[in-house]
């Protein structure tokens, strides 16, 4: 499903998710904001990388670890394509818990699933 040419929708809201961490998210760490499984994020990065909107970086205090940085790419489509919307993104999520947060990912990803499963047998 996109919604933009380049990116689908999975990948925008990746990149929602690591913008509205208070920190340059790990991977384990987008994976629970998301809802999603640790190589499903993988995955969705990994296209993310290859476009130029992320790039992983070794965390200073822990090398094991990576931390995924929006690019100056990212900054520019976000501009060019949502104005506004950090504003609105931070309002939707206003007083919601992180968990609660993530429990709704996780079930409009289901959500999207079960759809493709019927357009794929429809």
């Amino acid at each position: 499903m996109l919604i933009f040419e380049e990116i689908s929708w999975k990948q925008f809201f990746a990149i929602i998710c690591i913008h509205l961490c208070k920190e340059s998210p790990t991977i384990k760490e987008l994976a629970e904001i998301m809802g999603s499984s640790h190589q499903n994020v993988k995955q969705i990065l990994n296209k993310l990388e290859d476009k130029g909107y992320v790039k992983t970086v070794l965390d200073e205090q822990d090398k094991r670890k990576q931390r995924i940085i929006l690019t100056e790419k990212t900054v520019a489509f976000c501009e060019e394509h949502d104005k506004g919307s950090k504003m609105i993104v931070k309002k939707i999520f206003e007083g919601i818990d992180e968990k609660d947060i993530g429990m709704v990912i996780k079930t409009l990803l289901q959500m999207e699933k079960n759809l493709e499963d019927v357009n794929e047998k429809g």
